[in-house]
């Protein structure tokens, strides 16, 4: 029991008052350090057992509500904004958390990217120097680009393959999408091989692109190559890299994994790479729809001037969003 009401004041008051300064600032939004939530968190110990002693002293009203406000507003504080970090909301993921957790693993984004254009330089280089491995090079999958660009861009503008698709446009579709989804899943679920499976795909992904884009530049298709990809390329090359992004933050949270271990690593970034995901099977459901219904129609049906218009803006609108949307709302933005 306390025997000197004034003497506990005079001990206690300078904790009180500094819990009072730092609820306050996180009232205000104000983003506290590790260090500093500690603090908070024994000085609100502190003042909650300061009450109790109080409470059993006479004379103390006044010292007694003063703190029973602190309490309370520290509590109600930190229950309402746990309460808000548990409801979903849709817009807050779309505006906020996807973009900034790609800015927040941006090194990996970068690092597919590099994979890729070193794959597609190969590609080129390959096309280059000997056209006989073009067979080798492009899968069986793709067997309509064993055609030499002029012949196939002939029978494109006849617009052959035009009337083929208006029949199954939905099926097109989901075939696509479905296809896409499971090569980005695939790279994905490669960052367990340490990234160098993700890296292996992504470059030879990278070297298809080459080899097909050096081909088509180099016959003088350069509006039917850009035409051709841009509109869904945009969308569906920017995923896959993406997904080469999710793999490399696997990979290297099983390099180096926290001292609880590589399981503890690979929770601490799951937050991020489930966004990712998300982000992932949207720009994939996207481009296969665009690619269905708009990317396999060419001159005289669509003109490709106005095809390469809508896969630019919709290249250049997807960075703008992932490199500047949800700044400011209160995230972390570091790369």
């Amino acid at each position: 029991m306390i025997i000197n009401l004034k003497h506990f004041i005079e001990n206690e008051e300078k904790s009180w008052r500094e819990f009072e300064k730092m609820l306050n600032l996180m009232q205000n939004e104000h983003k506290f350090n590790l260090e500093e939530v500690r603090k908070f968190h024994n000085l609100f110990e502190k003042v909650s057992d300061d009450l109790l002693k109080v409470s059993s002293i006479s004379g103390s009203d006044d010292i007694k509500i003063y703190l029973e406000e602190l309490v309370a507003s520290a509590y109600s504080f930190i229950y309402s904004s746990n309460q808000n970090k548990t409801n979903f909301s849709l817009k807050t993921l779309i505006r906020d958390s996807i973009p900034q957790a790609f800015r927040r693993n941006l090194s990996y984004f970068y690092f597919a990217l590099v994979v890729t254009i070193l794959g597609g330089v190969f590609g080129a280089g390959v096309i280059a120097l000997s056209p006989k491995y073009k067979g080798v090079i492009i899968p069986q999958q793709f067997s309509h680009l064993y055609k030499s660009p002029k012949e196939r861009v002939a029978e494109e503008e006849k617009g052959k393959s035009a009337e083929n698709l208006k029949s199954h446009h939905a099926t097109f579709a989901a075939n696509l999408m479905t296809h896409n989804i499971k090569v980005s899943f695939f790279i994905f679920t490669l960052g367990l091989t340490f990234g160098l499976g993700s890296i292996l795909l992504l470059f030879y992904n990278g070297v298809i692109l080459g080899a097909i884009a050096f081909e088509y530049l180099y016959a003088g298709e350069t509006a039917f190559l850009f035409g051709w990809l841009l509109p869904h390329g945009a969308t569906e090359i920017s995923a896959i890299m993406i997904s080469g992004q999710a793999s490399f933050i696997i990979a290297t949270a099983l390099f180096k994994p926290t001292s609880k271990g590589r399981f503890n690593a690979l929770k601490k970034k799951r937050k991020d790479i489930s966004i990712l995901l998300i982000l992932i099977v949207i720009l994939l459901i996207w481009s296969g729809i665009v690619e269905s219904f708009f990317s396999q129609y060419h001159e005289p049906y669509l003109p490709y001037y106005l095809k390469i218009t809508f896969g630019t803006i919709i290249l250049i609108s997807l960075y703008l969003y992932l490199f500047i949307s949800g700044r400011g709302k209160g995230g972390n933005d570091e790369g």
